[in-house]
């Protein structure tokens, strides 16, 4: 009961109505780009853009590497998925690099450490691999004080509203492993045997008898006909000029549609898609059982 409690006060935190919601995300959106990072082909600085998906009680962050001038996006990007159940008042840090002190990182970790960050890693619109671990860290910045006093007033924000006051976390040794890997990535480290992600849900593509929408037969197809489906609802809601890009997919052990969560749409705007007009996946299966399954589509 004391555990259900400390969900449904985290997820008021992130979703209730009220200023400081807003105001959090605000100011974790409006963090300045980081130094500018080398990359493949061009070399990129990113821009954190935060969501709360209150039906999943899931916080994403698009880490979205860009060209400095002109914030052409680069065609390698990453998104994390953070739990809020595994959020503590010990999950934020900020810390200087170690090879130099005048540069700024922001840190988040799970409470007790548990490896439940997942991270997607993006090729060309494609996920290519799926990453599990304990914490991430976001920059670097030049160090300002005023920079400095705002990342303080963020976790002080998380702090005063967070249910679990506990600081267990130890952000040293990240534990990690792979969830999936595609045929374009050679992981490094251990991978994991199981295929459930947060929430008991597997990714679709690491299904041996994945699921496909629409009657369609491959990744390819399936994916293309979704996107043109959601793109016609996306135009149908207010506001839409921000909805295309990342969207979770989650289908039920029947294959049916149970939520759609764009990062570019806020919680409420998310909320007004109608998935009833949306065709069905045949069922994912994994072993000789249906399964929940979700899936990361880049919609344009």
């Amino acid at each position: 009961m004391n555990y259900l409690r400390a969900i449904l006060l985290t997820l008021a935190l992130f979703t209730g109505s009220n200023s400081f919601s807003q105001d959090l995300l605000n100011r974790l959106n409006n963090l300045p780009a980081t130094l500018i990072h080398k990359a493949p082909v061009f070399d990129v600085e990113k821009k954190y853009i935060f969501s709360v998906d209150s039906v999943h009680k899931l916080m994403y962050i698009q880490d979205y590497g860009r060209k400095p001038n002109s914030h052409e996006a680069h065609f390698n990007q990453i998104i994390y998925e953070i739990p809020l159940a595994d959020l503590s008042a010990g999950s934020f840090l900020i810390s200087r690099d170690i090879d130099n002190s005048n540069l700024l990182k922001f840190n988040i970790g799970t409470s007790n450490n548990r490896t439940s960050i997942v991270q997607y890693f993006i090729a060309n619109d494609d996920v290519v691999a799926v990453l599990v671990q304990d914490f991430i860290t976001l920059g670097k910045w030049d160090y300002t004080a005023q920079l400095e006093s705002e990342l303080n007033k963020i976790i002080q924000l998380f702090i005063e509203r967070i249910p679990d006051k506990t600081k267990s976390t130890k952000f040293t040794g990240i534990k990690s492993m792979h969830k999936y890997s595609s045929g374009r990535v050679t992981a490094i480290g251990l991978k994991d045997t199981t295929e459930e992600l947060n929430g008991g849900y597997c990714f679709l593509k690491s299904l041996k008898n994945p699921s496909f929408y629409s009657g369609k037969t491959s990744f390819k197809s399936s994916g293309l006909k979704l996107a043109k489906d959601l793109k016609t609802e996306l135009n149908k809601i207010n506001d839409t000029k921000k909805g295309s890009g990342p969207a979770f997919v989650y289908i039920n052990h029947a294959g049916l549609i149970e939520s759609v969560f764009f990062i570019n749409l806020s919680d409420g705007e998310n909320r007004k898609l109608d998935l009833n007009v949306l065709d069905k996946f045949n069922p994912g299966i994994s072993g000789s059982g249906n399964v929940k399954s979700k899936m990361l589509l880049i919609v344009k």
